[in-house]
């Protein structure tokens, strides 16, 4: 006699999530396929289940009814389940890695007679020159880039990344720029950037050859912060930190925005000379303006004291916790 099947729990039904194909996991644009502003790549199986090919416009929704167009590029090495989107794109969905996003074709989509295009006024500090003929006709020119009014879009050149606004667009909002579309650059007059406009800072996309690094330090401080209740249910303690380390230049501090840009964490930078000073007070006075600080020095220096008393003056608890009492020879132990 076959087994019987569990009868399935009706009254919860409305709280199941339907797995939908088009719902995608969002990931960084790291993978085997070139991945830009105009870009976001697939798996094969996605793309199938999905009833794409290779070069359709699809539309991308985010949070808050956010939505943009894109090319579909498949991925070899994209897995099922997940879209790479471009920093940039994510900026403009209002999205971070790990979220969902939405992926539908977008049907025919008109090619532009005139798109309006500013730059943003803190991307251009200390630029001069013609913006037009130096960022937006290499941008655009042979590329036939699917564009919608209030999109953003950042093009590298010159040593230097200018980030413009698409301010109008005819006959649609969601247009491709052809080789006749008439773009208007307003350079003369740059546009003010919005809170919600901003992109926080450097992202993954902007980090390079650290890979293995960032991987280590993703899953040290940015699961911790974007998925608590994972450490709770296995009942492991999250790292409370890490350390980086290394010669100036090696893009400890680069890391460090990147991680916080991404995960939507505060960034605080504390610079050793703007805490020091000769005179007397001076640096206690900085010290309880900063919100954190590392002292560092050979045995017998002062750290532990200063600490202490810094504590102290401020009516905060002070734990102190000294290295060869948590590592240990055992395996395990440590942790």
């Amino acid at each position: 006699m076959p087994p019987m099947e569990p009868k399935k729990d009706y009254s919860t039904a409305i709280l199941e999530r339907k797995r939908a194909p088009n719902r995608l996991v969002v990931d960084d644009a790291e993978g085997g396929v070139a991945v830009d502003s105009s870009t976001v790549a697939l798996s094969p199986g996605t793309m199938d289940a999905l009833d794409l090919f290779n070069g359709d416009v699809v539309a991308l929704r985010g949070k808050r009814r956010r939505e943009t167009v894109c090319y579909a590029a498949k991925d070899e090495s994209c897995p099922d389940g997940l879209a790479r989107v471009n920093r940039v794109v994510r900026g403009n969905l209002r999205l971070r890695l790990g979220d969902l996003v939405t992926v539908a074709p977008c049907g025919a989509v008109k090619d532009a007679a005139r798109v309006a295009i500013s730059p943003f006024e803190d991307s251009v500090d200390g630029i001069s020159g013609n913006l037009f003929d130096a960022y937006v006709k290499p941008y655009f020119i042979g590329a036939r880039r699917p564009v919608r009014k209030g999109y953003r879009f950042v093009v590298h050149g010159h040593m230097h990344a200018v980030e413009f606004k698409v301010v109008d667009t005819d006959p649609d909002e969601c247009v491709i720029v052809a080789a006749g579309t008439q773009v208007f650059c307003d350079d003369a007059n740059p546009i003010k950037r919005e809170d919600e406009e901003r992109l926080d800072g450097p992202g993954y996309d902007d980090v390079g050859g650290v890979r293995k690094q960032l991987a280590q330090i993703r899953e040290l401080v940015e699961l911790p912060l974007r998925h608590p209740k994972l450490f709770k249910t296995l009942g492991v303690k999250p790292p409370k930190g890490i350390l980086l380390y290394g010669p100036p230049g090696t893009g400890k501090t680069l890391l460090a925005r990147a991680i916080a840009a991404e995960s939507g964490a505060n960034f605080v930078v504390v610079n050793g000379p703007e805490i020091m000073s000769m005179m007397a007070g001076q640096s206690e006075d900085n010290l309880r303006e900063s919100r954190g600080v590392l002292f560092y020095g050979p045995p017998g220096c002062g750290k532990t004291l200063l600490a202490k008393a810094i504590a102290r003056e401020c009516k905060a608890n002070f734990i102190s916790v000294k290295g060869p009492e948590l590592l240990t020879m055992w395996f395990g132990e440590s942790e």
